[in-house]
């Protein structure tokens, strides 16, 4: 059976970009033009009336904006990409005009923003609040149920970067898994010809997923351009019945209204196409700069806006500096990107104040710019570092490729030793992109290299099938022999050692392959099905239990710590008692709701600043109580001194694969960041493992 190929390549296809239908942006084009040659008429006439009564006085306000939006190169590692957003801040000198006697003319020179992004202006809320998941840690099933999500979802474009990062992701960890299972099988003696997996169900749906998604998307992407142009019509309407508000008679009340309701409209009309966005402020603004040189706006109500404005400003600068607070850097400059936007759409303020709040707002912004640059210079150090370590990966695997092996053992231990640094080099990191594609290559080819050697070597190793068909044969008569056991623990541990066992015989002649594996997978699948229906009935009772304990996470969720240290801790300390009251869970739910529960109190005491190790050790104080008074107390105890020892087994496991790992590198060249990395890892393991032989020790003292 030949293994299901997906096309990748009709994956990656992009949706259509819509067009914009040349003949409405010709009409803008024109309307633009019409109003701005009827300003420049309006400008002139407007010099010969300028002469009014010394006791009157005209104030303008004027309020030019422009944006610069420029796309700054990226970083893209090696399945990630590091995107430098930086705002930048610019503000031209105030220019004061004086005309004779009392007669004057005060010009505002409103701050200039200029945004440098890579993403597009006021993109929907979904978009800018969508945290976007570490696919890297998923399993793929758990990336299936993602895609689907994704390509269910009534707002596709949103989602278009996690799709992207998503796809990466499934597939790197697809054709690890394939390389993985093909590596396993030429280790166990297997004919790397006669390699033959199974079709993958979840490699297609996953292609379908993402086909559907990339349909929806194309279809949103050109209801939006259409909606696009639908705005920039409806913006063009908006400056040319400003512009229109001067050539009525002077009714102050009613024309001032008006123009209020105008730049409401204005504000609430959507996005336009990003071509036309500059030269659509520029002429917005400057009917507005019309209106206001036109119109005789009374000082109470001048002021009362200005004002306003004042206090907007006032709140936007104590916006941007609880940004500083922020621990996340990225997260803090875009939303300071945000916050220079609504900035640039509130109007003037009060002459005195403009330099100061001005002066607040632009030093916000240099700090916030300055973290993010420092952020992305650790970024790129740390991926030199990565780069290094992987090009020492690379000489070590050649060297291996390149030897010479005459027995089955030391070809064997070589091979353990390319698969050890295949798993380096998973937990490496990224690299710069300009040298990613490079250096992958080559440690693909020099692992390429060994196992095609290691191939044709395990070509002449054909006597031991025979003697495998009959050790196979054997396992399936002791298979069917239990498949109507009803002593479904110490059956389950019997199937489970069998299919161990199985594994370990090696591969049979391939005629007789599939049919023995089929026979044996028969029999156990019968045996699971029965224990499946015997075990049914306790999983609505698990799922209640399920319920119960996300109610409890909601509960933690919502403690406000604000209120008073203490009585915060002693409602966190009754949702822990509820939760230990609470039954079991579904197992394949167990993990997971048990994350969330300790990521939701690490949250609260952390808010509360109380260490990690001390809330530990008062959850650990607090179960042991509760064991101590439990009428099964001993059983309780057994259980969770049986839990802390397959902690402690996992972490000594974990302790002595470093140290092999270290004693690997121990002797080599440029190894100094690796070797860090791993004595940091063994000093933690060590403190932990001390720390639960003593809650061991606390919990066997129970009687």
């Amino acid at each position: 059976m030949e293994e299901k190929k997906v096309n990748h390549t009709e994956l990656e296809q992009n949706a259509p970009e819509t067009q914009a239908q040349t003949t409405e942006l010709s009409a803008a084009d024109k309307l633009m033009q019409r109003l701005k040659e009827r300003n420049n008429s309006l400008i002139e006439d407007t010099t010969s009336t300028v002469k009014t009564s010394e006791d009157e006085t005209i104030k303008t306000i004027v309020e030019p904006v422009e944006v610069e939006i420029s796309a700054q190169p990226t970083i893209i590692s090696e399945e990630v990409k590091v995107v430098e957003n930086i705002v930048t801040i610019e503000k031209e000198d105030d220019v004061n005009k004086e005309v004779p006697k009392t007669q004057k003319i005060e010009k505002h020179t409103s701050e200039h923003v200029i945004i440098t992004s890579d993403i597009e202006e006021k993109e929907d809320d979904a978009h800018e609040n969508l945290t976007i998941p570490d696919f890297t840690v998923m399993i793929r099933e758990e990336m299936l149920v993602k895609m689907s999500e994704y390509a269910a979802s009534d707002n596709p474009l949103a989602y278009n970067k996690a799709v992207q990062l998503l796809k990466s992701a499934y597939y790197t960890k697809l054709n690890e898994e394939k390389a993985e299972a093909r590596n396993k099988f030429v280790e166990e003696g297997g004919d790397l010809k006669e390699y033959n997996p199974e079709p993958d169900s979840n490699e297609t749906t996953f292609a379908e997923a993402f086909k559907d998604y990339m349909a929806k998307k194309s279809v949103e992407q050109e209801k939006r351009d259409k909606e696009m142009q639908a705005n920039l019509a409806a913006k063009l309407k908006v400056i040319e019945t400003i512009e229109n508000l001067v050539n009525k008679p002077e009714a102050f009340g009613e024309t001032y209204k008006e123009f209020q309701e105008l730049q409401s409209k204005w504000g609430a009309i959507g996005l336009v196409p990003k071509t036309e966005q500059k030269n659509l402020w520029d002429e917005y603004n400057r009917v507005r700069e019309a209106f206001f040189a036109y119109v005789k706006i009374n000082k109470e109500l001048r002021d009362l806006d200005l004002k306003k404005n004042l206090e907007e400003k006032i709140k936007l600068c104590e916006q941007a500096e609880e940004l500083l607070l922020e621990p996340k850097i990225t997260k803090a400059q875009r939303k300071l990107q945000a916050l220079h936007e609504l900035w640039r759409e509130t109007g003037p303020v009060v002459y005195e104040k403009k330099e100061e709040i001005w002066e607040r707002f632009s030093t916000v912004t240099k700090q916030i710019n300055a973290k993010f640059s420092e952020h992305m210079e650790a970024v790129r150090e740390q991926q030199e570092k990565n780069l290094e370590a992987k090009l020492f990966l690379c000489e070590q695997a050649e060297e291996l490729g390149t030897t010479e092996y005459p027995t089955r053992k030391e070809w064997k231990d070589a091979s353990d030793k390319i698969v050890k640094m295949q798993s380096l080099w998973k937990g490496i990191g990224f690299v710069p992109q300009k040298n990613n594609n490079e250096v992958y290559d080559r440690f693909r080819a020099a692992c390429d290299k060994f196992f095609g050697r290691i191939r044709a070597f395990y070509d002449e190793a054909d006597s031991e099938r025979e003697k495998n068909m009959q050790l196979k044969t054997e396992l399936c008569l002791q298979a069917e022999s239990m498949v109507e056991s009803s002593e479904w623990r110490k059956t389950s541990d019997f199937y489970i050692k069998l299919q161990e066992e199985w594994k370990k015989i090696g591969p049979v002649p391939t005629k007789h392959s599939d049919k023995l594996w089929k026979r044996f997978r028969k029999a156990c699948n019968l045996f699971f099905e029965n224990k499946k229906t015997h075990f049914s009935s306790r999983e609505s009772e698990e799922q209640i239990n399920l319920k119960k304990k996300e109610e409890i996470i909601e509960l933690i969720k919502s403690v406000d710590t604000s209120k008073g240290k203490q009585e915060a801790v002693s409602l966190l300390k009754d949702y822990q008692k509820q939760w230990t009251e609470v039954g079991y869970v579904p197992f394949d739910k167990k993990d997971t709701i048990y994350k969330v529960y300790r990521e939701a109190l690490d949250e609260k005491f952390g808010e509360m600043k109380m260490e990690t190790t001390r809330v530990s050790e008062s959850d650990f104080d607090e179960r042991v109580g509760m064991i101590r008074n439990a009428n099964n107390s001993d059983d309780l105890a057994h259980t969770e001194i049986g839990k802390l020892r397959n902690k402690i087994d996992r972490l000594e496991a974990d302790i002595q694969l470093w140290e092999n790992n270290i004693g690997f590198f121990a002797n080599t060249k440029n190894a100094e960041v690796m070797l860090r990395d791993f004595n940091k890892k063994i000093e933690d393991s060590k403190s932990q493992v001390a720390q639960y032989r003593k809650q061991i020790k606390q919990l066997s003292e129970i009687k």
